[in-house]
């Protein structure tokens, strides 16, 4: 049923919107998390970004990850950070959300 729906979403948008989309938002999001003294492990380079961000913060990640599902925000520990990742479902709104929240609890970008 999942896959149905998101190929519904895909032809109905098309993939150049969608990506269009998705740069767009990791934009505002690589932005808001640097601003808040985090580091993406990659450039910004629109012609290689993706939809997926990973931060390296301090401490254990697993925890990083929870603090954040407690807030509603569902990210995953990978390659020694959390991997935030955004799609067409998500909008400014929930970017603008991630960053107050990391802001709040105060994760720092490892030394």
């Amino acid at each position: 049923h999942g896959l149905g729906a998101g190929l519904d979403i895909l032809s109905t948008i098309g993939v150049p919107a969608v990506l269009e989309h998705n740069v767009g938002l990791q934009f505002l999001l690589r932005a808001g998390l640097r601003s808040a003294g985090f580091a993406p492990n990659t450039p910004d380079d629109e012609a290689g970004l993706s939809g997926i961000c990973v931060v390296p913060v301090e401490g254990d990640l697993s925890s990083a990850v929870r603090g954040l599902f407690k807030e509603g925000v569902v990210t995953s520990p990978r390659g020694g950070g959390v991997r935030i990742s955004t799609h067409i479902f998500n909008d400014e709104s929930d970017v603008d959300h991630l960053v107050a929240l990391v802001r709040r609890l105060g994760r720092r970008v490892d030394a």
